[in-house]
């Protein structure tokens, strides 16, 4: 988890990302995602959970997801969502 978050903040990143509000660019940032995930996210958002995300979002499998959400922070209270549920 260390090593992603030291990846994205090299990246500029430099806060977690709701994918409900980021942008194409923030989201293309997330090294386990590329631009057609991300269009997808774009296309197919909002989501209310994570299980919601890897259902609806072609290309996300569960190993991907566990990634992802520790980057994710889909409900806005400043920490990674880390698990999926």
């Amino acid at each position: 988890m260390l090593i992603l978050v030291l990846l994205l903040f090299g990246r500029g990143q430099e806060r977690l990302v709701n994918p409900n509000k980021a942008t194409r660019q923030q989201l293309m940032a997330i090294p386990e995602l590329g631009p057609e995930i991300a269009d997808r996210i774009l296309k197919l958002r909002p989501f209310t959970d994570a299980s919601d995300l890897v259902r609806r979002v072609n290309g996300i499998s569960n190993s991907k997801l566990e990634q992802i959400m520790k980057v994710f922070d889909l409900d806005d209270d400043g920490a990674g969502d880390c698990c999926v549920p």
